[in-house]
């Protein structure tokens, strides 16, 4: 690392939203780049491509201690668990960064987060751990994303699109979101990590066109050049299937997440993202052009 460059811890660089954005920083010759990893196997193309990797546990506050030593700036991320861990988490990683001097912590929480409780887990987890960070002290920046494009190309998304024709997805039909794809968080980030002076800042993101359900299966068409449907699966239906796949309560927690959104007078996931963008320029990818860009869909 050069004398000029700004060392980033990245968490959970493997999965996918954080691998999109440790790939991201690898592009940009000013940021040098740890990831703090429990499977360094996982990391290993990362590495090859300059990360430098650090074996550490969300759970471990020691061994975030040491993982943020010579850190300038840090991207949180957290796993997807609808437990009290994880907040415990968070706040290990928030107290190491204040520990090291971190100049600024970039959170991304995952989910749209209001401003009170709402009694639904994979919100009001989130809610505590943002109340933390902003009485640690700590520069932050807090980024929300809105649903991402990549559920749609999830396993239990893709079978449907290739043999029904019918994208299907828990919210009806005339339900307006600014979906968002995990290449355009990754820009968010960076921009964010790039900007100390808006220290204390919480942008609520998304992609470029607010789309409802009936909007997802025209893009899908176009994209295709096949006629595709669109179906909103019952959540508990969606509940049994998340919950088979992954393990419970995954399916039930997501379900009761999705039950609020649609639930709420107004979308709280149809943005309007200029001011947004006047202080995170970030180029934005329409769902056509993402759609071309799945293998899954080819």
């Amino acid at each position: 690392m050069n004398k000029t460059q700004k060392r980033i811890l990245v968490y959970c660089a493997t999965g996918l939203q954080g691998q999109a954005v440790a790939s991201r920083l690898l592009l940009k010759e000013d940021f040098s780049i740890r990831l703090l990893v429990r499977n360094p196997e996982k990391a290993e193309a990362l590495q090859r491509a300059g990360a430098e990797i650090f074996c550490g546990d969300l759970g471990e506050a020691s061994s975030l201690v040491s993982a943020n030593d010579g850190v300038d700036r840090v991207f949180l991320q957290l796993p997807l668990d609808f437990t009290p861990a994880v907040v415990d988490y968070a706040i290990n990683a928030i107290d190491a960064a204040k520990e090291a001097g971190v100049s600024l912590l970039v959170l991304n929480t995952s989910v749209i987060v209001p401003s009170e409780k709402t009694g639904v887990k994979a919100i009001d987890l989130k809610y505590d751990i943002e109340h933390y960070l902003k009485r640690s002290s700590l520069p932050y920046i807090i980024l929300r994303p809105t649903f991402y494009m990549e559920n749609l190309a999830a396993p239990w998304s893709v079978p449907s699109i290739q043999e029904k024709s019918t994208v299907a997805y828990p919210i009806p039909a005339d339900f307006p979101a600014s979906w968002i794809g995990v290449e355009d968080l990754a820009s968010y980030v960076v921009e964010a990590l790039k900007k100390t002076e808006l220290a204390g800042s919480e942008f609520n993101i998304g992609g470029p066109e607010v789309l409802t359900g009936k909007d997802i299966a025209e893009r899908f068409s176009q994209a295709l050049r096949r006629e595709i449907d669109y179906y909103p699966i019952p959540l508990d239906t969606f509940e049994e299937q998340i919950n088979a796949g992954i393990g419970e309560p995954i399916g039930t927690e997501i379900a009761a997440l999705y039950g609020w959104f649609v639930s709420q007078p107004q979308s709280p996931v149809a943005l309007s993202l200029n001011a947004v963008l006047e202080k995170l320029p970030v180029q934005l990818t329409p769902m056509s052009e993402w759609i071309n860009q799945q293998d899954c869909f080819k």
